[in-house]
C-alpha cells in the first residue's frame, strides 16, 4: 500500500479535549504514524485532523447497499448495525474488507429479538427457550452481540442476558415494556438505545396524556437516582435524538405539535444525564425513511444542545463506541500505530460541532476515500 502524509495539520486529541499543531500524519500500511512526510502528501495547513467518526446505532439492511458509501463520504468510517438480515450485512461487511465496495466497518446484531415480530428483520423469543436457542444460534453465526427489544418478555429477557454472557455476547437494545428502568440497570445489559426506552413501559398510555410534563416530573423526582445506577453498573446510552427532530422537520407530521412540546424535555433529560456522568453514544437509527451520513452530524448537533461540549459530543462518536465494542486499541483516536481511519476538516470541531460537516477528505483503511 503507498503512503500518505497529512502534512502540516491540527490533530484532534479527542481523548484532551485539544488540538495537537502542527503536525505531520504518515499513513503507512494502513496504519497511523508521525514523521517526515512521505508519498502523497495533503497540505494540512489550516486544517483539523480527526478520527473517524462512529455512527452507533443504525440499520444498514433497511436503508440499502446505497448507504454504505454515503456514510464514508460524511465521515463515518464504522458503525454498530443493531439489526438487520446478517446474510446481507456478511456479504456487505466482505466486500468492504477485500476492497470492493466502499463503507464503513461494521459490528453487527443480524436479527432483532422481540415478542412480537413487527418486520422482517426481528425474530421472535417468546419465552426462556426460544431467548436461549436464539442466543445460541447467532454465536454460532458469529454476531458480535445481540439486540433485545420493546415487546421482550420478562422470562425470555434475563434468559437472553444469562444466556449471551455464558457465550461472551453483550445485549444490547430497548428497556422492554415489562423490565423497570432501574432493573435494565443491574440486569447486566450492556448498552440502552434510545432516550424515550427510559418511558417505554408508559409510553402507549402516554400518548393520551401530558407526556411532556410526565418527563418533566421524572427529571426532578426519579433521574438523579436513575441515572446513578447507569453511571454505576457502566451502561452506556445512545440518545438517538435525530429521529424525533426530524419529525419536527415534516410540517405535514400528526405527531409534530406533540413534540414542539416533548423534544425539548428529551434535549433536557440526555443534558441531565451526561450531568450525571452517563456514558453516551452518537447514534441515528437510521431507517428507510431517515437519511444516512448527514444525520449523524445532526446528531452531534443536538447532544450539544442538549448540554455536552463539543469535544463531549465528538467523543461519543469517536472514543466512546470504539471503547464501547473493545476496539480502542485500534481505533478511536489519532495515535500511532491505530489504524487510519481518519476525517480531514476545514474547521476545528472543538470550537464548533458544527464543523464536523465541513470535510475536506476522508481516509478509510488507509486510503483516501473518493469524494
Amino acid at each position: 500500500m503507498t503512503s500518505l502524509t497529512i502534512a502540516n495539520v491540527g490533530v484532534v486529541d479527542v481523548a484532551g479535549g485539544r488540538v495537537l499543531p502542527d503536525q505531520s500524519v504518515v499513513v503507512r500500511d494502513g496504519r497511523i504514524g508521525f514523521g517526515t512526510p512521505e508519498g502523497e502528501v495533503i497540505d494540512g495547513r489550516g486544517k483539523f485532523l480527526s478520527p473517524g467518526l462512529w455512527d452507533a446505532h443504525v440499520h444498514l439492511c433497511w436503508k440499502g447497499e446505497g448507504s454504505l458509501a454515503t456514510l464514508v463520504e460524511y465521515g463515518i468510517t464504522a458503525v454498530r448495525d443493531v439489526g438487520g438480515h446478517l446474510d446481507q450485512l456478511d456479504s456487505w461487511r466482505v466486500e468492504i474488507e477485500n476492497g470492493t465496495r466502499i463503507g464503513p466497518r461494521i459490528w453487527r446484531a443480524g436479527p432483532i429479538l422481540n415478542g412480537i415480530s413487527a418486520n422482517e428483520y426481528q425474530r421472535v423469543i417468546a419465552d426462556e427457550q426460544d431467548a436461549r436457542a436464539a442466543a445460541r444460534e447467532l454465536a454460532d453465526a458469529g454476531v458480535d452481540f445481540l439486540k433485545t427489544h420493546r415487546r421482550t418478555s420478562r422470562e425470555a429477557y434475563f434468559a437472553l442476558i444469562d444466556e449471551g454472557e455464558s457465550l461472551g455476547l453483550d445485549v444490547v437494545g430497548h428497556i422492554p415494556i415489562e423490565i423497570e428502568p432501574e432493573e435494565a440497570a443491574t440486569s447486566g445489559q450492556a448498552t440502552i438505545e434510545h432516550t424515550e426506552t427510559i418511558f417505554e413501559g408508559t409510553w402507549d398510555a402516554a400518548r393520551t396524556a401530558p407526556w411532556a410534563a410526565a418527563v418533566r416530573r421524572f427529571r426532578e423526582e426519579d433521574a438523579d437516582a436513575l441515572f446513578a445506577r447507569f453511571v454505576e453498573n457502566g451502561i452506556p446510552l445512545t440518545p438517538t435524538l435525530v429521529p424525533w427532530a426530524l419529525v419536527l422537520d415534516d410540517p405535514d407530521s400528526e405527531d409534530r405539535a406533540e413534540w414542539q412540546e416533548l423534544f425539548p424535555e428529551f434535549l433536557a433529560v440526555v443534558g441531565q444525564m451526561n450531568r450525571a456522568g452517563v456514558t453516551l453514544l452518537a447514534g441515528t437509527d437510521i431507517a428507510a425513511d431517515r437519511p444516512a451520513g448527514v444525520t449523524l452530524h445532526r446528531e452531534l448537533q443536538l447532544l450539544v444542545e442538549a448540554g455536552l461540549s463539543p469535544a463531549e459530543a465528538l467523543r461519543a462518536a469517536t472514543i466512546t463506541p470504539a471503547r464501547v465494542l473493545g476496539v480502542d486499541d485500534e481505533l478511536g483516536t489519532v495515535e500511532p500505530g491505530k489504524v487510519a481511519d481518519l476525517v480531514l476538516l476545514d474547521g476545528d470541531p472543538l470550537e464548533d460541532i458544527s464543523n464536523t460537516r465541513r470535510i475536506h477528505a476522508v481516509i478509510a483503511r488507509g486510503a483516501r476515500a473518493p469524494g
